[in-house]
């Protein structure tokens, strides 16, 4: 996704200003090596990683050969379904996919992905406690997925442009007051769900049949209120720098608010009286990889402290993470601006939904094209 990256390169900080910001271990410099939890295993690579936008940190991957000697190349799939669909598709090729939550199980049934040991992964035991033993990342009883960053998806808004008494209802959303005012990215599986959820659904992802019909005529009233829906993160993020929306509705709303405010474009988070969804993300390591013993290491590597920390802070994200002792290598202003005591209770609201693959996906996809055809 030219997203999340596209966004951070608007508001790009030089290194000195980011030294100054959150020191060497800030950037997560000052870290022990790489040790491998199965003794003196023997690395091979390079190995290819199919990821989000954020794994290509040039420092990240400059520190993992530095201490592994395994060069490591990273290729945007710009979504869990063509990163999927790569995977499938380029057996042999790919070590490790990250994707969202919802994709772990789908890709462990497909047998894409191999069961690992927890062991292997001692991070584990320092993550937010909802992370610890994650769910989503089992497949009957077996482990997967590692998880690495997370964030939700409520409502941002510029507070001088909207009414701050009816921010927090989502049915303001279709509010005549906000025609042509809301910019949005495509992403179906999620604002079909958020409909869902503000309906009522608690369990939205089981939206089927009739109620599916109900919420794409929902979106459809939508329309006049929207200024666009755009591919990329990127594109949402600058019509608020730009002043052209006053409402990014989802489009990872924590990350993209946090990124903004730092830039001093004044805009606020709401969570929904009706909810919100919570998304994740993890690492997981290729069924038929050559380098099994690399991506091991790899994925120790991504879940450690220190380079969650750098992964957190750094020029082109300002994002939730899963290690609660990034704190340690975090300035108390940056553990503050990421909201990241806050943001670990977001489990606990019973608002928030972690989001889930749709029962209907192809009924989900059909109708998200009936909604921007309409």
């Amino acid at each position: 996704m030219q997203t999340r990256k596209q966004v951070a390169r608007q508001r790009q900080m030089s290194r000195r200003e980011l030294l100054h910001l959150g020191g060497a271990a800030a950037l997560g410099m000052a870290v022990a090596p790489v040790q491998s939890v199965r003794g003196a295993e023997e690395l091979s690579g390079p190995i290819n990683v199919l990821a989000w936008d954020g794994y290509d940190n040039p420092d990240v991957l400059e520190r993992f050969t530095a201490e592994t000697g395994v060069k490591v190349n990273v290729k945007i799939h710009g979504g869990n379904a063509q990163g999927a669909a790569a995977l499938e598709a380029q057996r042999g090729r790919w070590d490790v996919i990250n994707v969202d939550n919802d994709w772990i199980q789908r890709l462990a049934r497909q047998e894409l992905i191999q069961p690992l040991d927890r062991g292997d992964y001692p991070a584990l035991d320092e993550m937010w406690t909802p992370f610890r033993n994650f769910d989503p990342h089992h497949l009957d009883g077996t482990l997967y997925g590692v998880p690495t960053r997370f964030g939700i998806n409520g409502i941002i808004y510029f507070p001088d442009k909207v009414d701050q008494s009816r921010v927090n209802d989502a049915n303001y959303l279709w509010d005549p007051s906000l025609e042509g005012s809301i910019s949005m990215v495509d992403w179906f599986d999620l604002y079909i769900l958020l409909v869902a959820l503000y309906d009522g659904n608690r369990e939205p992802w089981t939206a089927t049949g009739e109620e599916l019909e109900r919420i794409t005529e929902r979106l459809i009233a939508l329309k006049p209120n929207i200024l666009a829906i755009h591919g990329n993160l990127g594109d949402v993020g600058g019509d608020l720098v730009q002043g052209n929306a006053s409402i990014a509705w989802g489009s990872s709303s924590s990350d993209l608010s946090i990124g903004l405010g730092q830039d001093g474009v004044p805009v606020e988070l709401s969570v929904p009286d009706q909810g919100a969804a919570l998304w994740t993300e993890g690492l997981a390591i290729a069924a038929d990889t050559e380098h099994a013993a690399s991506a091991r290491a790899y994925l120790r590597f991504m879940t450690s402290a220190p380079t969650l920390a750098t992964m957190a802070w750094n020029e082109q994200f300002k994002i939730e993470v899963t290690n609660s002792k990034v704190v340690d290598y975090l300035t108390d202003e940056q553990v503050e601006a990421l909201k990241l005591n806050e943001a670990a209770n977001w489990f606990n609201n019973p608002n928030i939904v972690l989001s889930q693959t749709p029962v209907d996906l192809d009924g989900w996809s059909a109708a998200w094209e009936r909604f921007r055809s309409a």
